[in-house]
């Protein structure tokens, strides 16, 4: 091992030069300098400078070997120009782009971080998938109807077979997407086209599809029995014996009564009648067909009573001859009261009374908007006989015009302005203050 004495001195470089020869007095012995416009790089030994140098392949063979372990990494050297070239082995995995609006990349990485494998799933836009899961001891059909049953430990909600007439079996949130084994994930369609199924059996195309009562079944025919939910989850769109296609539009609902109704009618869900009435109009325990049908004829046969006040918002409107009839009816007995002035447009009014009572003491007859002497002319009153008996106003003689006699009963009198004129004392008949041809009687 050298003494201290003849060790070489290396120095840390203090800068880089031009014309480092004219500086070599300015540097120290071991130092290492870099030469600026030679792109060397020297060390000072005495008064002497000496180029450091390696050879080049040597450089490139370290390097390549150090590189060239890699996994599909091709290392190229000992080229005239001194250089190593990196070459990357092909994999299997064809150039391109990958993945579009409609297509999600797939790729494969091994342990090196190669892209080993690239592919495509397009993506169905015609469906919209929720992930389940099977939890029943079956594997779940494609094709068949499934509702909610629970929710699994991972969060997504567990299925099974749906039916329209089971304790809380329905409604059916879908159609199995794809065949899901039991204890697995899978897809149920809630709406868009299933694809690639077996229908011809089910029917035609354009035919509605039902839950069916039987669990996992399907139907096109109505459900009508009163223990069966009416859910209709799709519509055949091709009837082919393993191609054909449902359309899925009413998952997740059914076809039932809303609480509003069930509060308009006053019953429960499934009761099949109206219960009992107060009245006697509509019978009781019928449903609500025979109810309607029982006040249409009532109604028809003028047959609606009421034991309390009727009230219309409106005109009260009957047939060209309209009757108000108080009890015993059709006997012309009873009272009709009219709480309130009475107006009547007609042309005529028919009183068929056998006594017409007036509480006013005032009859007022051709009450037209202007009245006048010439609308008053004729007016009166008529007494119907073998001829009529009439007490009519004349307008041209200024009078009331008589038709018939005038009879005063006994020790009644005739005045004029005020004055006895004519009377009856019972036994003679006096005729006073009368002037004939001149003389006062």
């Amino acid at each position: 091992m050298p003494t201290p004495a003849n060790r070489a001195k290396i120095q840390l470089v203090r800068g880089s030069y031009s014309n480092i020869a004219a500086s070599l007095s300015d540097l120290l012995d071991g130092e290492l300098c870099y030469a600026k416009d030679e792109n060397r790089l020297y060390m000072v030994e005495g008064s002497t400078l000496t180029q450091i140098e390696s050879d080049p392949e040597n450089i490139e063979s370290l390097i390549a070997s150090i590189i060239a372990g890699g996994t599909g990494i091709d290392v190229t050297h000992d080229d005239p120009s001194d250089t190593v070239t990196i070459d990357l082995a092909d994999t299997a995995v064809t150039a391109g782009s990958y993945g579009s609006a409609s297509s999600i990349p797939t790729f494969t990485v091994d342990q090196q971080g190669r892209i080993t494998a690239a592919s495509e799933n397009t993506i169905n836009t015609d469906v919209v998938l929720i992930q389940v899961h099977n939890q029943t001891a079956s594997d779940i059909v494609k094709g068949k109807p499934v509702y909610v049953s629970g929710t699994h430990t991972s969060g997504k909600p567990t299925v099974a077979l749906a039916d329209n007439d089971g304790s809380g079996t329905y409604p059916a949130i879908g159609l199995v997407y794809e065949t899901i084994t039991s204890g697995t994930d899978g897809y149920v369609i809630i709406s868009g086209l299933l694809t690639n199924i077996a229908t011809s059996t089910l029917g035609n195309a354009g035919d509605p599809v039902y839950i069916d009562s039987t669990p996992g079944d399907l139907t096109t025919t109505r459900p009508t029995a009163s223990t069966e939910k009416v859910q209709k989850v799709g519509l055949i769109t091709r009837s082919h014996a393993s191609n054909g296609t449902i359309l899925i539009i009413g998952a997740g609902r059914t076809n039932d009564i809303n609480n509003e109704l069930v509060a308009l009618t006053g019953v429960a869900l499934n009761d099949s009648d109206l219960g009992t009435f107060t009245g006697s109009t509509i019978t009781d325990n019928v449903d609500i067909k025979s109810a309607l049908q029982e006040l249409e004829t009532a109604v028809e046969t003028e047959q609606v009573s009421t034991t309390g006040n009727f009230t219309v918002g409106g005109e009260l409107r009957g047939p060209a001859t309209f009757y108000i009839d108080p009890s015993a009816y059709g006997d012309d007995t009873g009272t009709v009261v009219i709480r309130g002035g009475l107006t009547v447009n007609g042309t005529t009014t028919t009183i068929e009374s056998t006594t017409l009572t007036v509480d006013d003491k005032n009859i007022e007859l051709g009450t037209v908007a202007s009245p006048t002497d010439i609308t008053a002319d004729g007016g009166g009153i008529t007494l119907k006989g073998s001829t009529d008996k009439t007490i009519n106003w004349i307008d041209s003689t200024d009078s009331w015009t008589f038709s018939e006699h005038i009879d005063l009963a006994a020790t009644k009198q005739y005045y004029l302005n005020g004055t006895m004129v004519l009377g009856y004392d019972g036994s003679d008949r006096v005729l006073d203050n009368v002037n004939i041809d001149g003389g006062t009687y």
